[in-house]
C-alpha cells in the first residue's frame, strides 16, 4: 500500500480537537471569571455595611489592600493592625462570632488583590451588619474588606474545569494520533497467490 496516499484527515481531526479545547479553556475561563469579584461585598473600613446573606454555611473576610470603591482607589500594606470587626445578625441581634482565618487564601483578580482575614459561618441566610473600627485613640488608615462565601473555592474550581477541559482534548487528540499512527505502521499481510 502506497503510504504517500494515505489521507490526513485524522491528523486534521486531531488538531481541531485540540483548537476547540485551547477555545473552550480560554471561553470557560473568561466567562467563570467575568464578573466573580462583583460577588465580593466591599466594606470600607472603619465603618459599617448591612449584608445581605443568601446561603448559609462559611465566610471570608478577605482585607483588600489594593482595591478600588465608588471611584476611589485603595492601596496600602497587607495589614489591618488593630482593627475591631462585629458581625451581628439583624434579625435576631446574635453576635456572630468572628475568627482569625485557618488559611492564608490571597486573590489578585480584576485590578483588586486580597488576602484572608476572618472567617465566620452562619446558620440561615438573612440580614447581618458589618462592623469594623479601631479602638478608641487608636488612629488607623481607611481599608477595604470584602465579605463572600467559597470565593477561592470558586476560583479553583474554575481554573481545575478550564485545565479538565484543555487536557481533555489534548488526551482525545493525542489519542486519535497515537491510534492513527499504530494502524499505518502495520504491515499488511502478503496477499495470497
Amino acid at each position: 500500500m502506497d503510504t504517500s496516499k494515505r489521507s490526513p484527515a485524522p491528523y486534521i481531526t486531531a488538531g481541531l480537537i485540540f483548537l476547540v479545547g485551547v477555545l473552550g479553556f480560554a471561553g470557560f475561563l473568561f466567562w467563570s471569571l467575568a464578573g466573580m469579584g462583583e460577588n465580593l461585598i466591599q466594606v470600607v473600613v472603619p465603618g459599617e455595611r448591612e449584608l445581605h446573606l443568601k446561603e448559609p454555611g462559611a465566610y471570608t473576610v478577605f482585607h483588600e489592600y489594593r482595591s478600588a470603591v465608588g471611584g476611589r482607589v485603595y492601596s496600602g500594606g497587607e495589614g489591618v493592625s488593630g482593627l475591631e470587626c462585629k458581625l451581628t445578625s439583624k434579625k435576631t441581634g446574635a453576635v456572630i462570632p468572628l475568627s482569625p482565618s485557618t488559611s492564608a487564601s490571597r486573590y489578585d483578580y480584576g485590578g483588586r488583590s486580597g488576602v484572608s482575614l476572618l472567617e465566620f459561618a452562619i446558620a440561615e441566610p438573612g440580614d447581618y451588619v458589618f462592623k469594623a473600627s479601631y479602638p478608641e485613640g487608636q488612629a488607623g488608615s481607611q481599608a477595604v474588606l470584602a465579605v463572600d462565601h467559597g470565593f477561592i473555592g470558586k476560583i479553583l474550581l474554575t481554573v481545575f474545569g478550564g485545565f479538565a477541559i484543555l487536557f481533555g482534548s489534548l488526551v482525545v487528540s493525542l489519542a486519535i494520533v497515537v491510534v492513527t499512527l499504530v494502524k499505518r505502521s502495520r504491515k499488511p499481510a502478503p496477499a495470497a497467490a
